[in-house]
């Protein structure tokens, strides 16, 4: 890494971190948009009148058991879609710094931290990839961080 102090080398771990979490947040969103399909096709409805959650008194606050339902399954189709919105935004936020670099700097980025398969994201397998020494990929991979870490 080219800075070794406490901000940069923070800065430099987290835009790491935003690279490696890029494939789980596309995942997340598929499946957070396949519960929000399911969540918006689920109702249970009224099925019966219980007066056990009805308090007997000076209240004249009466629950409403369909009312009380659509009110929290809105809740929580909007809380599910503001996820959904935030890591589409992170995910674009990723596709945005990534078009700013060169061919062999997206091989490294794909390689490196896009890739499932563990074998494949090691240095050498990377540098037979690029056709660079693998210490000429890690700065490579050094400068491309330093040129997207603010993008992220």
């Amino acid at each position: 890494m080219t800075e070794k102090n406490g901000k940069g080398d923070k800065q430099f771990k987290k835009a790491e971190r935003k690279l490696y979490d890029y494939t789980g947040l596309k995942a997340d969103v598929e499946c957070l948009e396949y519960e929000l399909v399911i969540l918006k096709e689920e109702y249970n409805g009224c099925k019966a009148i219980t007066y056990t959650s009805e308090t007997t008194g000076v209240t004249n606050n009466i629950t409403d058991t369909v009312y009380e339902e659509l009110i929290r399954k809105e809740k929580d189709i909007l809380d599910k879609t503001k996820k959904i919105n935030k890591k589409k935004i992170q995910i674009k936020r990723v596709e945005a710094a990534i078009s700013l670099l060169d061919e062999t700097e997206k091989k490294i980025v794909e390689a490196r931290y896009f890739s499932n398969d563990r074998r494949k994201n090691n240095w050498n397998h990377i540098a037979k990839l690029t056709g660079y020494c693998d210490r000429q990929c890690v700065n490579i991979r050094d400068n491309l961080i330093e040129k997207i870490k603010n993008r992220l």
